[in-house]
């Protein structure tokens, strides 16, 4: 059906309809909207045929051949991907999964909202510099007294939870108004503080100064997030790209050969370049996004687009798990 949609977006005129029936479609490639043109009195609509369900999903089942406990008795099973799967996002019977971090913290109670409890919190001492490549983190320690707390205490310590940080994604909200992603260097379990290579927000501090609305002395709050050692609760996972393996401690603790495992496979539905009056609604999307937006040269211009009635569930992620600090394919929505 996705085929016969793009055949139908190639040759639509003005005040032409391309509709699909209902159903879940998965596998299919970003179907393009490119050169395409309705009038103001004659728009082009994409859609459901109207009263029917239809469903844009991301996602696919991942293959794997047999799941294996970590260690007997193990909550933690094990699973080799063949070589060109990349795995970055990951569902247990429909409901994402959280990859593993420290401190812990998580999608299906929310908990991964919280700030000042679900961070590790950092002090001043910290260094960030580009120049040198030089990056340190100083642990701050649990709150001793709960008048040192916003309104939740931080109970974690680097310190005391004994885990090796090295080689995780450290998420660093140590900038005012600023979030920066490092890979740990080193850290050494036990010790209070990490060091990392220091390149996030190197050319706007080149051209600025200042990174945001600047480095705060190392002060601020923190977590890691992505290896094998941080994964030590139900819902976490973790892939391994050097390895093609993947991870998983579902909820309920059983093998994950009892669930349906699915991962993010793609990321747009669809991508609208060079179009006008046009209307897409009445859909759904799981895991998938789109994108309509000017480029950057001004010369494919978008406007005149109406989205209504759509609905997305999970359609960003990041590349983190995939070794990519920096990089997350959005949902763009935009025009000049």
């Amino acid at each position: 059906a996705p085929a016969k949609l793009q055949e139908c977006i190639n040759s639509a005129n003005p005040g032409d309809e391309c509709l699909i029936k209902q159903g879940v479609y998965e596998g299919w490639d970003t179907i393009q909207v490119r050169n395409v043109h309705g009038t103001s009195l004659y728009p082009i609509k994409i859609g459901a045929v109207s009263g029917e369900n239809v469903s844009f999903d991301g996602t696919l089942t991942l293959p794997v051949n047999k799941w294996e406990p970590l260690s007997p008795g193990s909550h933690i099973y094990a699973a080799q991907v063949p070589n060109d799967v990349f795995v970055k996002q990951l569902f247990v019977d429909g409901n994402m999964q959280v990859p593993a971090r420290w401190p812990n913290a998580f999608w299906h109670d929310k908990t991964m909202f919280y700030g000042p409890e679900r961070w590790a919190h950092s002090q001043v001492g910290g260094v960030h510099n580009v120049t040198t490549q030089q990056g340190l983190v100083i642990d701050a320690g649990a709150c001793v007294n709960a008048s040192d707390c916003c309104s939740h205490c931080n109970n974690n310590s680097l310190a005391a939870s004994g885990i090796n940080a090295t080689g995780a994604m450290a998420i660093l909200n140590m900038w005012a108004d600023g979030t920066g992603v490092q890979v740990v260097g080193k850290h050494v379990p036990g010790s209070n503080n990490f060091s990392y290579n220091a390149t996030w927000c190197k050319e706007e501090i080149a051209q600025r100064g200042k990174c945001n609305d600047g480095f705060r002395g190392g002060n601020g709050r923190y977590y890691f997030e992505g290896t094998l050692e941080l994964l030590d609760a139900p819902t976490e996972w973790v892939y391994d790209k050097k390895t093609s393996m993947v991870y998983l401690w579902v909820e309920d603790g059983s093998s994950p050969a009892n669930h349906e495992i699915r991962y993010k496979a793609q990321t747009y539905a669809f991508n609208f370049t060079n179009s006008s009056y046009i209307s897409l609604g009445n859909l759904s999307f799981f895991g998938a996004s789109l994108i309509a937006k000017d480029d950057d040269k001004r010369v494919s211009l978008v406007h005149n687009i109406v989205f209504e009635s759509l609905e997305f569930l999970y359609p960003t992620a990041s590349d983190r798990m995939l070794g990519d600090p920096w990089n997350i394919e959005t949902m763009q929505v935009w025009t000049d």
